[in-house]
């Protein structure tokens, strides 16, 4: 065997060993290096957005006592649907002090927390007008639904039936 023969052999066994080395104990190498140092960023990720909530959670700890005071005032805006008396004083009071004469149908509850109440109104149009104005308005979630009005030309006084719905509680 001549010299350059064994240069050429010598050279091949290296090249092999050398890509064997690299394809079976520093490419698996590598890779898990980039995998762990994905999992690291993503645990990083994780641990920042865990220490933002913590933050939050304190500051609306810090602040509860003045949120409770909003809390308060949107329960307020919501009909309890086992005792609605509240709100049908509310609406006796709206038609008393708007002069129309008010009957209301007894609430039917419906499955998206909210009550359905049937009204017949009897007065003058602006004081109809007054009224409705006064329940859109009031401390209530309230949505007319669907409104029919028919006249009585004798009393220059119109009938108004109207179909309300308030979110419950």
């Amino acid at each position: 065997m001549t010299i350059k023969n064994k240069i050429y052999i010598t050279t091949s066994i290296f090249l092999l060993s050398s890509l064997f080395l690299v394809l079976f104990f520093i490419y698996p190498l590598i890779s898990e290096i980039v995998v762990k140092s994905n999992d690291i960023k993503s645990l990083k990720k994780d641990l920042f957005i865990i220490d933002k909530q913590f933050e939050e959670a304190k500051n609306f700890d810090k602040n509860y006592y003045d949120y409770e005071l909003n809390f308060e005032k949107i329960d307020h805006l919501f009909v309890d649907a086992k005792n609605p008396v509240n709100f049908i004083e509310f609406l006796e009071k709206s038609a008393q002090s708007s002069l129309v004469s008010l009957q209301i149908s007894s609430p039917s509850i419906e499955a998206d927390k909210s009550a359905g109440f049937q009204l017949s109104l009897y007065g003058g149009f602006q004081q109809t007008l007054a009224f409705l104005k006064k329940i859109e308005s009031g401390p209530y979630l309230v949505e007319i639904q669907s409104l029919s009005m028919s006249s009585k030309t004798s009393e220059n006084k119109i009938k108004t039936e109207l179909s309300v719905r308030a979110l419950t509680k």
